[in-house]
């Protein structure tokens, strides 16, 4: 089960961040977001569910500034989001205030195709919504019992991208389904090549090609997805650019001061492209922005002045 913690109980768990991501972490910790310490903050998200990983807009931008911010390597930033008044922030998203005192304003976003935004997203619902049956239903949670289950939604032998909320839905009836069967529970035949495929009771994740693992949990019930969906093997430079430019044309209308723009890829697979030093090789125009950030999820990070 997915237990949503704030950075400072993560850390205080000492077993989940290691080494210079603990180091960053930390930092990022003691960032203040309206005058509240940014590790005792958990970020909004879009259900109000503690098992959905997508977060509203407003919690995104935080997460995603201070996330690129620490990872530059400043320390007690100030982050603001709304003005004297207590009126929101916005064009650009947030103001920065650092230990010099020195203040500037932050346009944050983020990039991926639409196709990967849309899969992401209703993989992150098939999520929160088992994880909210579990906390909500005693017998599906019982069903489920002490048991870490996580499925492949799709395959190279089915459809790839989740796209609709309809498609959404009868996955989610699907995994329902299979858990009240109590298939989970059953010790895998390593001479049944077919034995972790979905069949055809379960017909939306059998069309998809999709397959399960599942294994005993100390501490389970516990779902999650593998990340499945399209995966093109080229950098998206032409994504970056693209939404760069957008922001670049919009900044006419910003307010009046120094402002940089920071920029996240969601996709995991810049494990296998690096989108960002691409784009670090092309050297983009990014004025009227003062610097552009660009990091990803696996580590790579660059800076466009």
């Amino acid at each position: 089960m997915n237990v949503r913690l704030t950075d400072d109980e993560i850390i205080a768990h000492g077993d989940i961040w290691k080494g210079d991501i603990l180091e960053m972490q930390r930092r990022r910790a003691d960032f203040t977001v309206d005058g509240q310490r940014y590790g005792s903050l958990l970020p909004e998200t879009r259900s109000g569910s503690p098992h959905d990983e997508r977060l509203t807009k407003r919690s995104e931008e935080i997460v995603t500034g201070a996330f690129i911010l620490a990872r530059l390597g400043y320390k007690r930033i100030q982050i603001l989001t709304r003005d004297p008044n207590g009126v929101s922030l916005e064009r650009p998203d947030l103001d920065v205030r650092f230990e010099d005192g020195n203040e500037l304003g932050l346009e944050v976003a983020q990039a991926a195709t639409t196709n990967r935004m849309k899969h992401d997203s209703h993989m992150a619902e098939l999520e929160h919504k088992i994880g909210d049956l579990i906390d909500s239903d005693p017998s599906f949670a019982q069903d489920f019992g002490p048991y870490y289950v996580t499925i492949s939604a799709s395959s190279v032998l089915g459809e790839r991208d989740v796209q609709s909320k309809k498609q959404t839905q009868a996955l989610i009836g699907d995994v329902e389904a299979f858990i009240r069967s109590g298939r989970h529970r059953k010790q895998e035949d390593p001479d049944d090549p077919d034995d972790r495929w979905f069949g055809p009771k379960y017909p939306t994740l059998h069309a998809r090609g999709a397959t399960f693992f599942s294994s005993p949990s100390a501490i389970g019930p516990e779902f999650n997805t593998l990340d499945g969906g399209t995966v093109n093997p080229h950098p998206e430079t032409d994504e970056v650019i693209r939404i760069l430019d957008q922001h670049r044309r919009q900044a006419i209308d910003y307010r009046t001061k120094h402002t940089w723009i920071a920029m996240y890829l969601t996709d995991p697979f810049e494990a296998f492209r690096n989108t960002a030093g691409a784009i670090a090789a092309l050297q983009p125009a990014i004025d009227p922005f003062e610097q552009f950030h660009l990091a990803d999820r696996v580590g790579h990070l660059i800076t466009v002045k």
